[in-house]
Formats: structure tokens, sequence, C-alpha cells
């Protein structure tokens, strides 16, 4: 694995993708996450943040399932 300045490395525990919801009421999804994480990487890490947040709760049924970590490291 070779990281350049600039790269960001996200580290995450199952909750995030596990967690039951949408329309069908299925996991998020490692393929889910992934595009996810594509679709907001160009933004600054404070607003991932808050756009990983919103993804969740909008993805989530009533409650949560699982505690979940999801680190962003920008090296």
């Amino acid at each position: 694995l070779y990281v350049q300045s600039g790269d960001i490395l996200y580290l995450t525990t199952d909750g995030f993708l596990e967690q039951n919801g949408g329309k069908k009421d299925i996991p998020f999804g490692k393929k889910r996450f992934r595009h996810m994480v594509e679709k907001y990487s160009s933004l600054p890490l404070e607003k991932q943040k808050e756009k990983f947040i919103e993804e969740f709760e909008n993805w989530k049924k009533e409650f949560q399932t699982d505690d979940i970590t999801l680190i962003g490291l920008q090296i």
C-alpha cells in the first residue's frame, strides 16, 4: 500500500456497514459505503463527517443497531 501526501485513509467498524435501513430494510453494505466515500472524498474532513452522518441517519429506520466508529486520516 502506497500513500501520498493528501491521501485519506478510512477505518470503520462493522456497525455502519451492517445497519439495516432503506426501503427494503437491508444492511448499508460495503458497496454503498464505498460509493459514499467516493462521493464525498473531495470535501474537507469536517464536511465529510457531516455528510456521512446525514447518509447514515437517512438510511437507518427507527434505531441504531450497533456501535459505530468511523475514522478518516488525511496524510
